[in-house]
């Protein structure tokens, strides 16, 4: 409950990146020695129908499987919240380890994610699209894609980014098609783009 509610404020209260970067500092030792608690608590052999009702509700009627609903809910919101902390702390444990949680995150929990993160793209477009005729974004929920499309002078620059299906225990692919400045500046631009999406704190 106490971890539960450190993540509060990440979701209602603190806005600035600077901010966000140095309260998720503090927490890769909670996260480190909760997290595995939390797996352990989350069901196992959950039919697909019911995937959503415990990961994303966050209703927990009184049931014999309610700490099974609340530790399903907290997983996802600790690794919708936590991408970059929760990463770190993948890439520390040993191989046995990291198979099993790969295989659970991926299974449950990455395409819940990856479908909340392409709503934000969309959501998040709608009005800037409006403003820039010059800027187009497409999602393609199906393979997990963003597709962004930027024309100056009758000449088109293509940037796509593709979740991978493990998110957030792994980070995007990034690839710009067709660059309109020169190679060694998009070069500089992926890598930038790259350390970005790997440092993301939300």
């Amino acid at each position: 409950m106490a971890f539960d509610a450190a993540l509060v404020p990440l979701a209602i209260s603190i806005s600035s990146d600077e901010e966000r970067v140095a309260y998720c500092d503090a927490l890769p030792h909670a996260v480190s020695t909760i997290l595995p608690q939390i797996l352990a608590r989350c069901p196992e052999d959950l039919p697909s129908s019911k995937e959503r009702e415990y990961f994303i509700s966050e209703c927990f009627p009184f049931s014999v499987d309610v700490y099974e609903r609340y530790a399903a809910n907290l997983l996802y919101r600790t690794l919708g919240t936590l991408p970059a902390v929760v990463r770190n702390w993948y890439a520390g444990l040993p191989n046995a380890a990291t198979q099993i949680v790969s295989k659970y995150v991926r299974y449950y929990v990455s395409k819940l994610l990856v479908e909340a993160e392409l709503n934000k793209v969309k959501l998040a477009n709608k009005s800037h699209l409006k403003a820039d005729k010059s800027l187009k974004i497409r999602v393609v929920p199906v393979s997990g894609e963003v597709v962004a499309e930027y024309t100056v002078e009758e000449t088109t620059m293509r940037l796509s980014i593709v979740m991978p299906p493990d998110w957030p225990l792994s980070v995007p692919t990034i690839q710009i098609d067709k660059a309109i400045v020169p190679s060694e500046k998009a070069k500089k631009w992926l890598l930038q783009l790259t350390a970005y999406l790997f440092h993301q704190v939300n």
